[in-house]
């Protein structure tokens, strides 16, 4: 009879010591990727000898939680004389 309390006590404890399923954990990642749609659009005629084209592309908008196509549109071509260089950080995120 003496066993039975030493016997129980280890049972407890292996018990405590054995992960418990409510401490499991899952972690699922999903990334966003754009639709395989191909958008056919027809550039507007060049505005100047200036300007360059600067496609469209697709962009995620977390809120709206969908993609939406930012059409492309002619941009001014920049001052190949006076060219400011800027240093940016580009955040990766996989």
């Amino acid at each position: 009879m003496k066993k039975f309390p030493f016997l129980f006590a280890a049972l407890m404890l292996a018990g405590l010591l054995l992960p418990t399923m409510s401490e499991a954990q899952v972690m699922v990642r999903t990334k966003h990727v754009a639709p395989g749609v191909t958008v056919v659009k027809t550039k507007p005629v060049k505005p100047g000898r200036n300007y360059v084209w600067v496609d469209g592309y697709w962009d995620y908008i977390p809120r709206l939680n969908r993609h939406v196509y930012v059409e492309g549109y002619w941009a001014k071509a920049p001052n190949r004389k006076r060219v400011k260089v800027v240093k940016r950080h580009q955040c990766r995120r996989h």
